[in-house]
């Protein structure tokens, strides 16, 4: 999402909220990999083989970015556009976090090994509570966001244009269409509609802007015209052209009735996939532009 207004009262909030839940996005990855390999809704059984869970995941990442907004916040006290959703984003990540880092330990070691995953069932019930409460205000959060990103995206994209800041207008008309594509590929999947049976004509007409839109956006990168601020466009490059890639390789595949995961999407409980990880990559690289 781009940020709301450069000069905003909001923009260090809406950048750390942006932050934290890129951040934090992981942990739907953790228990994509908790859920297949234990039971979700019984939990360990002691039978379980090849257990790997919570080892690669660096929590303490998560929790420094859910400090950062709380600062964010404090700093500028008052509801604003956020309300109470940046709050409780903060403190149900805080305490996934808490919940976490037992269970982290448990499983590094050969305790689970010793007592059969006893430990494992003992933790599962608030393991689970705690990742379901954060996937729910995490959606509340990241609703909010996107709410504030539409309102403004728009006049600052006009804005941009008619002041001659062309190269940060393609920057972040290449950022729309992204998002135009994500949310396309939501609403099909909202309808019960599979992967296998998304509308390819549409998609690849969203594909299609989202090419020209990079292509306007390679064109003014070698003029690195922004009315009399020279910009370094290096990582939204970087990023922009990975997820074009992304998509491109998904929509091949789909044409060619490959298998696709549904988890590239991550519009499902419990997934985060490529391609939402690639458009936040994005995202990021627009609100952290350094001008040379």
């Amino acid at each position: 999402m781009a940020a709301p207004n450069r000069s905003s009262d909001d923009h260090a909030k809406f950048n750390a909220a942006v932050a934290a839940l890129n951040e934090s996005a992981h942990a739907d990855q953790m228990f994509a990999q908790y859920a297949a390999t234990f039971d979700w809704n019984s939990g360990p059984t002691g039978k379980e083989s090849n257990v790997d869970v919570f080892q690669r995941w660096n929590t303490s990442a998560w929790l420094d970015r859910a400090n950062r907004l709380k600062l964010a916040l404090d700093a500028k006290p008052g509801v604003g556009p956020f309300g109470p959703a940046a709050r409780k984003f903060v403190r149900t990540l805080q305490t996934l976090v808490d919940t976490v880092r037992p269970a982290t330990i448990y499983y590094a070691g050969d305790a689970y090994n010793v007592d059969h995953l006893a430990g494992g069932r003992a933790m599962h019930t608030s393991l689970v509570a705690a990742y379901r409460a954060f996937h729910s205000a995490s959606d509340q959060m990241r609703a909010v966001v996107q709410n504030i990103d539409r309102q403004n995206r728009a006049s600052q994209l006009a804005e941009l244009k008619s002041n001659g800041r062309l190269l940060e207008y393609g920057m972040l008309l290449n950022l729309i269409r992204a998002d135009d594509i994500i949310q396309f590929v939501q609403a099909e999947l909202a309808k019960g509609n599979g992967i296998l049976q998304i509308d390819l004509a549409k998609l690849q007409s969203y594909i299609d802007k989202l090419d020209e839109s990079f292509s306007t956006f390679r064109s003014m990168q070698e003029s690195n015209d922004s009315g009399g601020t020279r910009w370094d466009p290096s990582a939204f490059d970087t990023a922009s052209r990975r997820f074009v890639e992304e998509w491109r390789c998904l929509n091949q595949a789909l044409r060619s009735h490959q298998q696709v995961d549904e988890i590239d999407f991550s519009f499902e409980d419990n997934s985060s996939g490529d391609v939402i990880r690639r458009y936040n990559e994005m995202v990021a690289a627009y609100n952290n532009l350094k001008p040379f």
